[in-house]
């Protein structure tokens, strides 16, 4: 029997997104927009785009394999529902929990093998592999690229979601939405805008946070919501400044609050005891503290930010430079053995 790969997205109620393939076979390859219960046998439209005329077998991005339309169907209804479940709950646990940065599908396969629970996207990164610079990146090759890191892998993905590419609260809450409709868990709104290069007055930063909110209530299933303050990334204000802002952002429906540029143990523990959202906390920009010492200090999460993709491009750049400068190619020592096996797993 062939096989045909289903990936499929809520928009909204009954509504998805699939995008089916097969190889060999000259099929689809976009993604169509159906309601998967339409019709009196609950059948899928997209089942009429069936060459073979019989249902086929059918591999998930997971792995798993279905050959029945009812475990089809139910997998639709449930699989966003449940990434974002689980990503809701991470966020009620007791402790911290970690979730780095992949700037592509590979370093997002690999940081899934090594064990992480969930994952956080990167604009920074993300630019950089476009050869980009932070915040040059466009709304559609976000949204590409954040549907291929949900199709490529299946534990929670959290979306650094910049400004929202927008700039009135109502294209806020429609572009949410298109994020959402990736199959990713959450985003981030930040209150400093890209265009401009301007902090985004509180007030008007607000009503953008409840816009998203408000969208977010659409889903029909959790996805975490995160209110980033940008002024001490930005050199605007003080840690006082911060917390005003994050404490109207819980206010205003924020699920997680963020402050990116904390750089002590003391600064998170007084924002900590300032709002009662979960907290993420950028680990890498309070030096020397651990994950433990995070969590006590009161972080629900630790994200790494555009760390992990800098670092990357650091062994390539001593790898040129030896090779320019000596000739030699010393660098291939240092070569992942495991690499291909975590790209599988």
């Amino acid at each position: 029997m062939s096989v045909l790969k289903i990936y499929a997205n809520k928009v909204s109620g009954n509504c998805w997104k699939v995008k089916w393939t097969a190889d060999y076979l000259d099929l689809p390859n976009e993604w169509i927009e159906i309601d998967i219960f339409a019709g009196a046998s609950r059948t899928p439209e997209f089942l009429s785009l069936n060459p073979w005329g019989q249902t086929p077998t059918v591999v998930l991005p997971d792995g798993r394999v279905l050959t029945q339309w009812n475990a089809i169907i139910s997998y639709l209804a449930d699989h966003n529902y449940l990434v974002g479940e689980t990503f809701a709950a991470l966020h009620r646990r007791e402790g911290a929990f970690l979730i780095p940065n992949p700037f592509d599908v590979g370093s997002a396969r690999v940081l899934q093998a090594l064990g992480f629970p969930a994952l956080a996207t990167t604009s920074a990164g993300f630019a950089q592999t476009l050869g980009r610079a932070d915040g040059q990146a466009t709304l559609e090759e976000k949204i590409d690229h954040c549907a291929r890191l949900a199709q490529a892998t299946s534990i929670p993905i959290n979306v650094d979601f910049e400004d929202g590419y927008a700039r009135n609260p109502d294209e806020v809450g429609r572009n949410v939405l298109k994020i959402a409709a990736t199959g990713v868990a959450g985003c981030s709104i930040e209150d400093f805008n890209r265009e401009t290069q301007r902090l985004i007055g509180i007030d008007e930063a607000v009503e953008r946070l409840q816009a998203a909110a408000e969208a977010v209530a659409t889903l029909g299933m959790p996805f975490m919501l995160t209110a980033r303050a940008e002024n001490l990334l930005r050199g605007v204000g003080d840690l006082d400044e911060a917390i005003r802002r994050l404490q109207a952002y819980e206010q205003a429906g924020a699920d997680v609050l963020y402050a990116p540029a904390l750089k002590t143990l003391e600064d998170l523990q007084r924002l900590a005891a300032e709002v009662t959202r979960p907290i993420n906390v950028l680990g890498v920009m309070i030096r020397g503290a651990t994950v433990a010492e995070l969590a006590d200090a009161g972080a629900k999460r630790i994200s790494v930010g555009s760390a992990l993709a800098s670092l990357a491009m650091g062994p390539v750049i001593d790898a040129g430079r030896e090779m320019l400068e000596r000739g030699t190619f010393g660098w291939l020592a240092a070569m992942p053995s495991d690499l291909g096996r975590l790209m599988k797993d």
